[in-house]
């Protein structure tokens, strides 16, 4: 069977007719199958993109699912050496770093940095395929796999969380939230930190269980035995479905409140006690909502490679790319309302504590990545993501989403960095701002190892579980059909049990 790229559409098959009946009345043809689902019909309406749905048969996808996990191609196998190759040289600023001790705090700021991007960019993404779960959105069945497969970035996280436990000062004496608890920061932030990434790697696992039985099934014999594990059993039964679907809604809605927790614990322990006098209830409450903005932007770069090289053209379609761009709208103006809701308390307050703040992570040293990060974030997004044109093209919206996420990496430097280069976080407010720490090689080389280790993690999960979710994407195929109404043409979706 050739791939997706090289597979011509199927010919529109022709728009179904009521046969007629002895009594006059008509009844209607039941929908073909695989690729004679393509529906002729009008291609847009008042801008919207054109409705279509997959065309392919239940086959077809189960072997475009697999293709990763069977039959990797040599580009993949080089993309992995090279993204190797970066990930040795962020180790080696890590133990340069390491050999330093943790003393200098200033020369872990980057480090710091990059963790917190990573965090909060590939954190949330499996939280939008929950949210699509939950509110039944049969537009993001393509790419829930996709999406849960962030899961295993988390293991990631929790390695280069480690290292900054030494960097967190005592709590006597300085600004913190956690109120003389027995073993904070260090042991409830590592907590918190194993808690969601053994949530997210369960859910992914959960979610792939069905997957992990048909590859058993579909195995030669001798072979399989590595899916034959992984899928505990299953056999399909009506109560292992039932079973599989509520712990996918259950371990989401988990994840999403150990995320929020965790990263209102990370921005504290990180960033706001490091500085005195700085006091914001708003301010953990930007990162998680930007972390938000930039999960959706990742996830849309992600879909948008793997359309033009992963073979999945298929099934990314525009209306995946018009869908997550909406919600990046939203989530933009969401960024201006949070930022402007911490900033504006700040600014009329005029205490001597609270402009030093200002002065050091917006107008002082780090004026350069606030306003990239604006700009990267806010203006330009914004201004882009009004037009509709935009909005529903594929390339729009992940010019977009690439502006964002390097957005992302200035504006946590200013909010990270800063808080790392304080010299003494148990000095009394208003703290004394220092001038701007520069990344030197290590912190270069960590930057792009870290986010080369990143990839390197998501790309080998696809040696192990599907990038397709197969039982979700048959279960679609039957549940959506094409008809005629009016002068158009209308997605209609059955009502699953």
């Amino acid at each position: 069977m050739p791939p997706p790229s090289e597979r011509r559409p199927a010919p529109a098959a022709p728009a179904v007719e009521p046969a007629p009946a002895g009594d006059g009345a008509g009844v209607v043809l039941p929908e073909p199958m695989g690729a004679e689902r393509l529906q002729r019909g009008a291609r847009h309406t008042e801008g919207h993109p054109p409705i279509e749905l997959i065309p392919l048969a239940p086959a077809e996808i189960a072997a475009d699912a697999m293709r990763w996990v069977e039959r990797p191609t040599r580009g993949y196998w080089l993309l992995v050496l090279v993204l190797a190759v970066l990930t040795a040289l962020g180790v080696v600023g890590v133990v340069v770093r390491l050999l330093g001790g943790f003393a200098d705090r200033a020369a872990w700021g980057y480090y710091a940095a990059t963790f917190i991007c990573i965090m909060s960019a590939a954190g949330p993404v499996p939280v939008i395929a929950w949210v699509s779960r939950f509110g039944k959105g049969q537009w993001a069945l393509p790419f829930r796999r996709l999406a849960d497969l962030y899961g295993a970035v988390g293991l990631l996280a929790l390695l280069m969380f480690l290292p900054l436990l030494g960097t967190m000062p005592p709590l006597l004496g300085r600004n913190n939230i956690w109120f003389d608890w027995p073993g904070a920061p260090w042991g409830w932030d590592l907590a918190a930190m194993v808690i969601l990434v053994a949530i997210g790697l369960a859910n992914l696992w959960v979610g792939a269980l069905p997957d992990f039985a048909a590859a058993r099934d579909r195995a030669a014999p001798g072979h399989g035995r590595r899916e034959a594990r992984l899928a505990l059993g299953f056999q399909g039964t009506i109560r292992q479905w039932r079973v599989v679907t509520s712990a996918q809604i259950i371990l989401g809605g988990m994840y999403l409140a150990d995320y929020v927790f965790t990263m209102t614990l990370l921005v504290g322990d990180l960033s706001m006690s490091l500085v005195p006098g700085w006091r914001s209830a708003v301010y953990p409450a930007f990162t998680i909502v930007t972390g938000f903005q930039t999960a959706l932007a990742l996830l849309v770069v992600t879909i948008a490679l793997l359309r033009r090289f992963g073979g999945l053209a298929d099934y990314l379609r525009v209306d995946q790319f018009w869908a997550l761009a909406k919600l990046l709208l939203a989530l933009t103006l969401f960024w201006f309302y949070f930022f402007w809701s911490d900033f504006i308390i700040t600014w009329y307050g005029r205490q001597p504590w609270e402009q030093r703040v200002l002065l050091l992570i917006d107008f002082g040293p780090y004026l350069t990545p606030f306003i990239l990060s604006v700009f990267l974030m806010l203006f330009i997004p914004l201004v882009l993501l009004i037009a509709n044109r935009v909005r529903t093209s594929i390339g729009g919206a992940t010019l977009v989403s690439v502006l964002i996420l390097i957005g992302l990496f200035f504006d946590r430097v200013r909010l990270y960095v800063s808080a790392f280069s304080i010299p003494d976080p148990f000095a009394p407010p208003p703290p004394v701002v220092p001038p701007t720490h520069y990344p030197d090689l290590a912190d270069l080389a960590i930057i792009v190892g870290g986010f080369a280790a990143a990839a390197l993690v998501y790309l080998l999960a696809w040696r192990l579980v599907p990038l397709l979710s197969l039982w979700e994407l048959r279960e679609g195929l039957l549940l959506r059909a094409i008809r005629p109404f009016l002068r158009t043409r209308v997605l209609v979706i059955a009502k699953p049990w």
